[in-house]
């Protein structure tokens, strides 16, 4: 993992509440053009829990439209 996309993942995932876009658009981007797997299936993973209505457990429902 470079530095750079382990500190993208952290503020992806910490964005999510604030700045959904935001958090989308960077989880998306990890997902596709991340150079170690595991921060790229992290991201992916991440993404399918959101849609899938799953990351409720964490953020309230109104930060996750």
């Amino acid at each position: 993992q470079t530095p750079e996309e382990e500190l993208r993942m952290l503020a992806a995932d910490n964005l999510i509440p604030l700045e959904p876009k935001k958090a989308k658009k960077l989880l998306s981007d990890l997902a596709k053009n991340a150079s170690n797997v595991f921060i790229g299936i992290q991201a992916e993973t991440t993404l399918d829990e959101w849609k899938a209505g799953r990351l409720a457990t964490r953020y309230p429902r109104s930060f996750l439209r």
